[in-house]
């Protein structure tokens, strides 16, 4: 049996999971949950133990780092001869079951010896006193035994084990530092660790934070008091996140991949193998962990804020915050991943020493070792959400499902730098952040002013220090955000070519050494701490030198000289520079250039030969997916179905049905509360589902609303970037679960095809000129099964000149009554400019709760 501390527990246990032998002849079972501890400790413990206990307790019959199953008062334990306080004692373990009754036991054979309960500040003063380390506050993985002190618990002579071989080169080297115990003068100060040392300007320690560390109070000066987290334009966040929806650096800057991989230093090519190696089944247990099921049972009216706030900071993160998951701040391709409504937000501390030594390797090996251990956590912090009944999905911190930042600052997390880095209280820029999204109930946490937003126009040493001169000195309004731009084409080559460089990160006076120690000398000097100062702004790279205050290195203009865009983009970018260059290329040529594309965008080759004559011809090379309406227009057979919006708030089924057949669907009809039964208004599911990628067709009935509020809703719809709108009449609400419902009818379908014809043509149905036209392409609704079919084809034709562009029936079950009907719907001819020559007609189904389809004979009224 293993025994590790209890804040340590996933930690220890994930690692010997990790390192079990491959052929399966270890296996590692957790017992903690049906065990519990007490600890059993001071100079009369022996007294008190045997008068519970028959077993042999003394010294010689219970010697010291020894184990014994005991019996206490017909209470079988498991007694270990061991004390962590500095006193003779026993940590005795027993069923979880057990447990009340052995400590009322031992509470009250003590009460003659004077037993006290106590506490976990006790135990941690008694441990100070003895010199006991404590795992993630006085030690961690940057340190080395014999740095620790703990020198003599490492046993070299017993044969291989993990690290055995850099233990053996450190204890050759002798410790270049060791951790040593400070007292303080002044009886009446407070340390509540982790603080900096100093030496003058010189860091002897580490700013950071771990499990157990209190809040920090930033003191922040008048001077630099702004708002709340990042000045924002929510109305042009967006437009943006709609008109010009992010995508992640691996698509959209895909053309230097390939480079990136060619010209960075060979110093971690085998340290990087293993890595990927270690992270691919993280990633895809990642990838898929909001589809597993919680494995425990919710418990009604409780809020798991705290809860999973204690657990994470146990895992090992130092910040963790609560917020909204808001999808402005996905990636358009990975919208797979934005399943849940709450953000839970991350930040893993990088080893401080190893990030200082950069730019090198050894700080770039610490970049990715944190990506490791936040992952593991992330994983296990999902699990621990299922046990308590609600589902958790893990983001990737390595291949981000969006920008974290925005999320990180509106949890309070922190605040955006001018290095374009979260700058954290406890870590400023060095942490790695991740996401675990869930529908467990939590309250979230909100956005802080910590002076960041204007200290970073004062201070500028990331700015100044910039090998790439990247960064830039003022800020600008950026997709909604107020922020100091990056210029990525003067950043990348630098990271690419000095193991990610992290300059502006090293120099930052906030990570260097803690962001309350810099505000507090700012509040009482108005000056940054460390500015112009080699320990600050001192820094090497490989093959350069060494660049101190006002000196930073030259690179050559050829040096910043390297594929950019996307990876198709590119290619074609060189295709059309060889043409120029040689002429058309023959077919072996093509065909070799068709392999490479299609590599970059996973294309058919019938599909790029024909791209690349589009190239030689110099037409258009822009690949991009076609809208509902360009779909029409070309011809193609086009794919559509009805999502029926909830009678309730929950949307969650709908987009769930939305994403999993996005693929085989070009556009989705959301229906307005169909056969007059009340549910959600489509135009919420609509703008969800644009921001997911997926388009959608608007159903609007003029049922329930008269003219001004349809031709609002219309206006409404267009803003929201909505542009496909079937409009219907509706059915009676007498028919509905509303029957005392008043119908309106102020418009029938033909008449609101031609308000919203009007509307594209820049004014309403009275002719008051619109501040801004829609573009909307309006349908209509048609029965092939009529009995009348000259009346419906009138109707039809009513519709066309009205505006319709295109007609939508229920489900087709008699192919002969519709080809009949569809070859008189065919001779239609569209008059609206910009349109189609004539309508389109097609049928679709429908999906809803239930997953039905209906039939032809229970058409709704048009």
């Amino acid at each position: 049996m293993v025994v590790t501390g209890g804040a340590m527990g996933l930690h220890d246990l994930d690692w010997i999971k990790t390192h079990l032998p491959d052929d399966r002849s270890v296996a590692v079972n957790d017992i903690s949950s049906g065990l519990c501890c007490i600890g059993l400790w001071g100079p009369r413990a022996r007294d008190l133990l045997s008068r519970v206990c028959d077993d042999d307790v003394s010294n010689s019959g219970f010697p010291y780092m020894t184990s014994k199953s005991i019996t206490i008062a017909e209470v079988p334990s498991l007694a270990l001869r061991i004390s962590y306080v500095g006193e003779l004692g026993w940590e005795i373990y027993t069923s979880a079951e057990q447990g009340l009754r052995l400590w009322d036991v031992l509470w009250e054979a003590g009460q003659p010896l004077g037993v006290v309960a106590a506490g976990g500040g006790a135990f941690d003063s008694l441990r100070l006193e003895k010199g006991y380390r404590l795992w993630g506050n006085d030690i961690h993985t940057e340190y080395s035994p014999y740095e620790a002190g703990t020198g003599f618990a490492v046993r070299m002579r017993k044969g291989a084990f993990v690290g055995r071989d850099a233990l053996g080169e450190v204890r050759a080297k002798g410790p270049e530092r060791k951790l040593c115990c400070l007292t303080l003068d002044d009886s009446d100060a407070v340390v509540m660790g982790k603080e900096p040392i100093l030496d003058g300007d010189e860091v002897l320690g580490r700013p950071g934070r771990r499990d157990g560390d209190s809040d920090i109070e930033i003191p922040v000066p008048e001077d630099l008091t702004s708002v709340p987290g990042i000045p924002l334009k929510p109305v042009d966040v967006a437009f943006y996140s709609r008109e010009h929806p992010l995508e992640s650096q691996a698509v959209d800057k895909s053309a230097d991949r390939q480079w990136a991989v060619v010209t960075q230093s060979s110093d971690l090519d085998e340290f990087r193998a293993g890595h990927d190696a270690r992270m691919k089944p993280m990633y895809e247990e990642g990838l898929m962990s909001g589809d597993v099921e919680p494995t425990g049972a919710p418990v009604a009216g409780e809020d798991l804020t705290e809860d999973i706030r204690q657990f994470a900071r146990e895992l090992g993160f130092g910040e963790v915050g609560f917020t909204r998951h808001d999808r402005h701040y996905t990636f358009s391709g990975k919208k797979r991943w934005a399943k849940f409504e709450h953000a839970v937000c991350l930040a893993y501390e990088q080893d401080y020493r190893m990030t200082q030594t950069g730019p090198g390797p050894e700080a770039d090996q610490a970049r990715f070792e944190t990506y490791e251990d936040e992952q593991a956590g992330c994983l296990n912090l999902a699990e621990y959400i299922r046990s308590r009944g609600y589902r958790a999905q893990v983001h990737d911190g390595y291949d981000c499902s969006g920008p974290y930042i925005p999320l990180f600052v509106a949890a309070g997390l922190g605040q955006l730098g001018a290095n374009g880095q979260l700058l954290s209280p406890h870590f400023g820029s060095r942490s790695r952040l991740m996401l675990v999204t869930t529908d467990a109930p939590v309250t979230y946490d909100k956005p802080a002013d910590y002076g960041i937003h204007n200290f970073c126009q004062e201070c500028q040493v990331c700015v100044n220090r910039c090998p790439g001169r990247a960064l830039t000195r003022d800020k600008v309004w950026w997709r909604g955000a107020e922020k100091n731009k990056l210029i990525y084409e003067r950043c990348r080559p630098v990271m690419v070519t000095y193991h990610g460089c992290a300059v502006c990160m090293i120099v930052c006076p906030i990570q260097r050494y803690g962001m309350k120690p810099v505000m507090e000398h700012y509040v009482e000097t108005g000056e940054v701490l460390g500015k112009g100062t080699e320990n600050l702004e001192g820094y090497s790279m490989k093959g350069e030198g060494h660049f101190g205050p006002g000196e930073l290195p030259h690179f050559d203009r050829e040096f910043f000289d390297f594929p950019q865009g996307r990876e198709e983009d590119w290619l074609f970018e060189m295709f059309k520079e060889k043409l120029r260059s040689t002429g058309v290329p023959d077919e072996s040529e093509l065909v070799e250039f068709a392999t490479d594309v299609r590599e970059s965008v996973g294309q058919g080759r019938d599909d790029l030969r024909h791209r690349m004559r589009h190239v030689v011809s110099r037409r258009t090379m822009e690949a991009r997916l076609q809208t509902y309406a360009e779909s029409l227009k070309s011809g193609k057979f086009v794919v559509t179905t009805e999502l029926n919006p909830p009678k309730g708030t929950d949307l969650g089924r709908l987009l769930k049905h939305a994403e999993s057949l996005s693929g085989m669907v070009d556009a989705f009809n959301l229906t307005d509360s169909p056969g007059a039964n009340m549910t959600m208004a489509p135009i919420a599911a609509a703008h969800l589902m644009l921001d997911r990628g997926i388009e959608p067709i608007l159903q609007i009935t003029g049922r329930d609303r008269n003219r001004i509020a349809l031709e609002g809703e219309v206006l409404a719809a267009a803003a929201l970037g909505i542009s496909n709108i079937l409009c219907m009449s509706g059915d009676p609400p007498g028919r509905g679960d509303h029957p005392d419902a008043v119908g309106v009818f102020d418009l029938k379908a033909e008449t609101l095809l031609e308000a919203v014809k009007a509307m594209n043509a820049g004014a309403d149905m009275y002719g008051n000129e619109l501040r801004g036209s829609p573009s909307i392409l309006a349908g209509a609704v048609a029965n092939p099964g009529a009995d009348d079919l000259d009346t419906e084809l009138s109707r039809m034709e009513e519709k066309v000149r009205m505006g319709a562009s295109f007609f939508q029936t229920q489900a087709v079950f008699d192919a002969v009554t519709f080809e009949t009907f569809y070859g008189h719907g065919t001779r239609l001819r569209s008059p609206c400019p910009g349109r189609h020559d004539r309508p389109e007609i097609g049928s679709h189904g429908s999906v809803s709760e239930r997953q039905s389809t209906r039939r032809i004979s229970s058409c709704e009224r048009h």
